[in-house]
């Protein structure tokens, strides 16, 4: 849909793939379906005045809202001309009964201004549609509910919006002048429908449209994008592997775990079945281990343990640990990027990472990040001079998304316009703060597990990461509400330092207060370029966890709210509404995308949510 206007604006409406202007923020939700999902989203300028209303799901099918009323799709509403109609969107509708036009069989349909949601009550009764003249009766799928709400200034930016399955069932035939035989009147409308698609169609860059007109299993078949600009990889917190090599200075805690002494570089982190096998899990939690230098007031490894993170540079520089997710890490999102022409290497690059440190922060320096941003610099610079001087996109998933947040925060702001043409972030773990870090302190890491060891076996060795303490809930997020429950005692936001005296926490050289810097003033800082924020939803997520007896070395019962299967709702959403007033201050794009019903880990691989991913990395791109 387009923006709500009286009929006598004449302003242009940008069409659904147009490049957004200086300002425009777009804030769309994606429903789901077995058929799939295809986004576009539509853009334009945002005043307090003009609202825009998201695309719906289909290739292109477009409608706009006018004089409080809601055309139909294709119609052209009056005073608006074709160019300001047809924006690139669609909408799911009720069945209609029997052929009859603009009636919806045991459903409430449209009346002009006001969509309804469609209702299965067999006791329903069948509801003419309210205006013919505007093609009022198009209105959402069973249980799904549009708040296309009236508004003294117009119509609300709150839109569910549905896949393009059904479309055949809308009744258009008393707008465009079609025999009223149902199947005369179907045999038309399809051949109408089909038209208007075709020409709709050409509204889209080739490369976009293409994409989305193909069926799942030919995304990338014969495609070659006309225009790349090189795009750098980054994935969650289990994915980068980690090398290691033994001197004379380390000493075993295990015999076994000296085997390796000078013998070179071998992969500490890279394959669960290995560190099985040969019996080395204990040793992995040793050489893993970091320990805290009160001179230098940073985090290093353990004496005669040397580390790096091999293949920096390159898109294949993350590993899923084991073979239950073959398409973790961004393996599957990689693979669709080869297939529409990127390569590793000359226009497609990987920037892995160590999972054990954390970015600097005041009065918490870390040289481990500071020279990985400075590597991270020269790849964007170098990526970018192998590809005719083009800016280069981001793709981050979860911790990498916020690393590369942190990142480009790092950076003097004309270095970012220069070198940094878009960020897309997939479900990256915000600065506000989420439960699953209290859980990890608690119970162990989830992200680096064996089936042979429970989670509490490496609680030790997570606590000694600087990266476990990121991303604490914050006290602004959280306030006062119980995170931990015992009988005794509830531990909130502002509780922290009790907590982890409770649960044990210590690390060598320091006492937990010195270490934990507490999320008091919550601190979000926006990248200050072009961002697409996509993050899924409806998924049970733990919002507290209950240790009732005290005990921390039992795992918790659990509470649940609203996410992704990892990140908190009310978290996301206070994040992505920092980052957003930030971007509107300064007019610079800020695009925020809800997927429903997709898990934190699964957002680029399940069809669906990748597809959405796909396209708007090669809107991006255009």
């Amino acid at each position: 849909m387009g923006e709500h206007r009286s009929s006598s604006t004449n302003a242009a409406v940008h069409p659904a793939t147009a490049t957004c202007g200086r300002g425009d923020m777009v804030e769309v939700d994606v429903g789901s379906s077995a058929a799939g999902v295809k986004l576009l989203a539509a853009c334009a300028s945002i005043t307090p005045q003009k609202i825009l209303l998201p695309d719906a799901g289909g290739p292109g099918l477009g409608v706009v809202a006018s004089g409080n009323h809601l055309p139909m799709i294709g119609n052209v509403a009056p005073g608006l001309t074709a160019e300001d109609s047809l924006v690139g969107s669609a909408v799911h509708v009720c069945p209609v009964a029997n052929g009859i036009s603009n009636v919806a069989k045991n459903n409430i349909v449209s009346v002009v201004g006001n969509v309804e949601h469609c209702m299965s009550d067999p006791t329903s009764n069948l509801i003419p549609d309210g205006d013919d003249s505007y093609g009022a009766g198009s209105v959402l799928e069973p249980n799904l509910v549009s708040s296309l709400e009236q508004t003294k200034e117009g119509i609300t930016d709150e839109v569910l919006m549905t896949t393009s399955e059904g479309l055949a069932n809308i009744g258009l035939q008393d707008s465009m002048g079609i025999a009223s035989s149902p199947r005369t009147n179907a045999m038309a409308m399809n051949k109408a429908f089909l038209g208007l698609l075709q020409l709709l169609v050409l509204l889209l860059p080739p490369s976009l449209r293409d994409y989305l007109w193909a069926a799942p299993s030919h995304h990338g078949a014969g495609q070659q994008l006309q225009v790349y600009h090189p795009i750098i990889l980054s994935a969650g917190i289990s994915c980068p592997v980690l090398e290691a090599q033994l001197t004379d200075a380390y000493t075993p805690s295990l015999p076994r775990c000296g085997e390796l002494k000078g013998k070179g570089w071998f992969p500490l982190w890279n394959s669960k079945q290995d560190l099985v096998d040969h019996d080395y899990v204990s040793c992995f939690e040793e050489q893993m281990s970091l320990v805290f230098d009160p001179v230098t007031n940073d985090y290093q490894n353990r004496p005669g343990v040397e580390t790096r993170v091999p293949d920096f540079g390159s898109a294949y520089g993350f590993s899923y640990k084991d073979d239950s997710c073959p398409f973790c890490c961004n393996i599957k999102l990689r693979d669709e990027l080869e297939t529409l022409g990127y390569r590793d290497g000359d226009t497609l690059f990987g920037a892995p990472y160590d999972i054990r440190h954390a970015p600097p922060r005041p009065g918490h320096p870390s040289k481990v990040y500071s020279d990985y941003f400075a590597r991270l610099k020269d790849l964007v610079q170098n990526a970018s001079a192998k590809n005719g001087n083009k800016p280069v996109i981001f793709i981050g998933h979860s911790f990498g998304g916020k690393l590369i947040l942190d990142f480009v925060n790092s950076t003097p702001l004309p270095w970012r316009k220069q070198f940094i043409k878009h960020l897309v972030l997939l479900s990256p773990t915000p600065s506000t703060g989420f439960m699953e870090v209290v859980t990890n302190l608690a119970s162990g890491p989830s992200c680096i597990h064996f089936d042979a060891a429970p989670h509490l076996a490496l609680r030790t060795m997570w606590w000694s990461f600087a990266s476990s303490l990121l991303s604490l809930p914050s006290q602004t997020v959280f306030a006062h509400d119980p995170l931990i429950v015992t009988k005794h005692k509830n531990y909130s936001a502002y509780d922290y330092p009790d907590f982890l005296a409770a649960v044990g926490f210590n690390m060598e050289g320091m006492l937990p207060s010195t270490k934990l810097a507490l999320p008091t003033n919550l601190s979000v800082e926006a990248p200050m370029v072009p961002t697409t924020y996509l993050s899924s939803v409806g998924i049970q997520t733990i919002k507290q966890v209950v240790f009732w007896d005290g005990d921390f070395d039992v795992y918790p019962e659990n509470v649940f709210g609203d996410g992704d299967g990892v990140v908190n709702w009310n978290s996301v959403l206070a994040f992505v509404n920092e980052l957003k007033k930030q971007h509107s201050s300064e007019n610079i794009l800020f695009k925020f995308i809800k997927i429903p019903n997709v898990t934190h880990s699964e957002i680029a691989i399940q069809d669906n949510s990748l597809k959405i991913i796909m396209a708007e990395i090669l809107e991006a791109n255009s």
